[in-house]
């Protein structure tokens, strides 16, 4: 009942005290998504419609799992769900598992991600290791916690994937008025921000050109590489805050990338990326 004025307050205090007098940025819709989210997130029934909704998405697949959810015994302050065993995440990854299992459920989850976005429209966008059981006999993943999940339309995502294919075969530019059609960046910015947006891009499709198959997610040459650009993209925003429609979506793909360089592992993208480009007419 609090999220509301709490992050009003928040707001204030940010914009008044920590963006710094050259930045110009509205800070209003960034915190009506924060505040979007966290209602959803406390949200039982929102939260029990999607755990209902995977349980059916993924009801037959091998590898995933979602427990059943049981709505006798739900109500807009308790959820209720079938008990599942498993290590989270974490546990699971000091167990040393083998190179095949962990390359296993990389790919898998890199899997589920597309199927999310551009085949269901929706995604689960908390990428928290405790959202996650790994269970051994069979080996599955087991996905908890829903609250956060988000609808995507299929117009939404065939403009991302149009700004992805901009930025991967044309020049700045171009780049640049996709970012702006799709309410990336602000038209104000200038020509250092737009140089700097594309540079951001060209290292976040990096991990996908053929020449760096397979992707090494551990590499930390790359890792230091990517953080500094974002860094000083950031730092050149004079106008343009967090866009709204990407911060939860970014949020699971930033996990995702944690995860992956965690479990230390290679994986061909080249596939990943041809389903993507599918999805750009």
């Amino acid at each position: 009942e609090s999220i509301a004025s709490d992050l009003e307050i928040l707001r204030k205090l940010t914009t008044a005290f920590l963006l710094p007098t050259n930045k110009k940025m509205d800070l209003k819709e960034t915190f009506a998504e924060l505040q979007a989210v966290l209602e959803l997130e406390s949200d039982f029934i929102h939260e029990y419609e999607k755990l209902e909704r995977f349980h059916h998405l993924l009801k037959d697949d091998p590898f995933f799992y979602v427990p059943q959810p049981y709505s006798d015994f739900s109500t807009s302050k308790v959820i209720a769900m079938e008990f599942c065993e498993g290590l989270s995440l974490h546990q699971w990854l000091k167990t040393n598992p083998r190179h095949d299992l962990r390359l296993t459920l990389g790919q898998e989850i890199l899997s589920l991600f597309l199927r999310e976005f551009l085949e269901w429209g929706l995604v689960q966008t908390d990428p928290n290791y405790g959202n996650f059981l790994v269970r051994e006999e069979p080996f599955q993943l087991v996905l908890l916690d829903f609250g956060s999940t988000l609808e995507y339309s299929k117009d939404f995502s065939r403009e991302y994937m149009r700004v992805l294919s901009t930025a991967a075969y044309k020049g700045p530019d171009e780049t640049m008025t996709q970012a702006i059609s799709f309410e990336l960046l602000d038209p104000r910015e200038g020509e250092t921000v737009k140089q700097h947006f594309f540079e951001l891009m060209q290292v976040s499709l990096e991990p996908f050109l053929s020449a760096k198959q397979p992707f090494d997610f551990s590499n930390m040459d790359y890792d230091k590489r990517s953080k500094d650009v974002i860094f000083k993209f950031i730092k050149s925003l004079k106008y343009s805050p967090p866009p709204r429609r990407v911060i939860f979506l970014h949020r699971k793909l930033g996990g995702l990338f944690s995860l992956l360089r965690k479990m230390q592992v290679k994986i061909d993208l080249n596939s990943y990326w041809e389903t993507k480009m599918k999805n750009v007419s």
